[in-house]
């Protein structure tokens, strides 16, 4: 089929997904990234990705120090669990707790410092948007990951 001028196609690879373990929990599709071809204007623009959780699994639970993440969760019932890790900050140690998914649709902005994680409480699989700033360097991951009960 000969595209239309201007009309991109990326191949996008689905990576199966594992708790810390080792049990699979869902998967993530890595969709845009600033440097993409695919990409028309090469400005102000990181990476976005979906990734997908089972009922009853859990994503996360962990932190960025350089990252932020910007979460949605368009599909099933989630709960978002952050923890404010930042010594210097006014809310240090302080929990928030999240319900969000299709019938509480919201982004949640989390920024470097504070961890964070996702447990599917409904009975679908869920669906999570996130657009990751900067994006994911498998040579430099910036994931420090825990196994804190947080539930």
């Amino acid at each position: 089929m000969k595209l239309i001028n201007g009309v991109g196609i990326k191949k996008l690879k689905k990576i199966i997904t594992k708790d810390l373990d080792g049990r699979y929990n869902g998967w993530l599709i890595d969709v845009l990234r600033g440097n993409d071809k695919i990409k028309s204007d090469k400005k102000n623009f990181s990476q976005l990705y979906v990734t997908t959780c089972l009922p009853k699994m859990t994503k996360g639970f962990h932190l960025h120090k350089k990252k932020t993440d910007h979460f949605c969760v368009v599909g099933g019932k989630a709960k978002l669990v952050l923890i404010d890790n930042r010594p210097y900050s006014s809310t240090f140690k302080i929990k928030n707790e999240f319900i969000i998914g299709d019938d509480n649709p919201m982004v949640i902005r989390v920024p470097p410092g504070v961890k964070h994680g996702f447990k599917n409480i409904g009975k679908t699989v869920i669906y999570i948007i996130n657009y990751m700033n900067p994006p994911f360097d498998k040579n430099d991951p910036d994931t420090e990951s825990s196994k804190e009960d947080v539930w």
